[in-house]
């Protein structure tokens, strides 16, 4: 480090020094630090090596001017002044540049070893609102829990599902939920899945839990990739439901409300009367083969029978 003329701190374990060394290396970084005021870096290897040596209060007042608010913590838990250390974590919490979220959650940790779990549980409030460190949102509904603080812990689940919207932390949220409470949350929730555009979401829950009314009550309101999506899902998922259920549901989702064809599906027979750009009108005699594939023979009345792609027609509803 005095060759090079930087202090590395990662290649030195104070812990692995003689306290003669420890000595020795403080006061070279005290006298750098003194020469270099424009750069913190030795001030911080002062932190790092001075636990123990330096007097008390200068180590705590180092380790505020610098920010270390885990080092401050810990160094004012292990003197006994808790209070401080509690005031030093949310003031660091709340305010800009604080400590990172699973560094917050650490110090929140030791808050609450120390009897401190008031301040533990506020400073991971005031994380958990932005973080998606699902450990986060796991310490404090645990421990939300375990003070029989239920109503707050669901809330902490519930934030999370939002946050991280998926089957993982919706599964979360209906294990921990009350079970007289989770009926309307569950509606809650699928009302606020649906404004968000999130049909998918529902899909894939209405599945898992083998809901066929989530799955009609939704149908309507899926765009055509949405559609294509819950068709393909009922095709991997074809023993979850009655077959003639999942029938009428992929037929309905094959068609958009004006009859155009959204998606072919195998299980969807083409509609008995079709139109073409340049033959018109025809009646469908049969059809083979599947997907965009699929070819219709349809019978014209002025240009006799045809057979042509199913794609190059449109259904007549009229």
């Amino acid at each position: 480090a005095e060759r090079s003329g930087a202090v590395r701190i990662i290649d030195f374990d104070p812990e692995a020094m003689t306290e003669r060394a420890r000595k020795a290396l403080l006061a070279a970084l005290e006298e750098k630090h003194e020469r270099a005021r424009t750069t913190m870096r030795y001030a911080f290897a002062m932190l790092h090596f001075g636990k123990g040596l330096i007097d008390e209060e200068r180590y705590v007042s180092l380790a505020r001017d610098l920010g270390a608010t885990h080092t401050l913590v810990e160094v004012l838990l292990e003197v006994g002044r808790t209070g401080e250390a509690a005031e030093a974590a949310l003031e660091a919490v709340r305010g800009e540049g604080g400590p990172g979220h699973l560094e917050a959650l650490d110090i929140a940790k030791m808050l609450d070893a120390a009897g401190e779990t008031d301040a533990a549980i506020a400073i991971m409030q005031v994380v958990t609102k932005d973080s998606l460190e699902s450990s986060c949102d796991h310490w404090l509904a645990q421990r939300l829990s375990d003070l029989d603080r239920d109503e707050e812990a669901l809330a902490v689940l519930e934030r999370r599902f939002h946050k991280r919207t998926g089957l993982s932390t919706y599964g979360e949220l209906r294990e921990h939920a009350p079970e007289k409470a989770w009926p309307a949350l569950r509606e809650k929730i699928m009302q606020r899945l649906a404004q968000r555009r999130l049909h998918r979401v529902i899909i894939d829950i209405a599945l898992e839990e083998k809901d066929a009314d989530l799955l009609e009550a939704h149908a309507e309101g899926l765009d055509d990739g949405q559609r294509e999506y819950l068709a393909s899902r009922l095709d991997v998922h074809q023993d979850v439901f009655e077959p003639k259920f999942v029938e009428k549901l992929v037929a309905s989702l094959a068609r958009g409300s004006q009859g155009s064809v959204v998606f072919r599906h195998p299980s969807v027979p083409p509609p008995a009367r079709v139109r073409h750009a340049k033959y018109g009108v025809g009646d469908v005699v049969s059809h083979e083969g599947e997907g965009e594939e699929r070819k219709l023979t349809i019978e014209f009345k002025t240009f006799g029978t045809k057979t042509i792609l199913e794609r190059f027609v449109k259904p007549v509803t009229d």
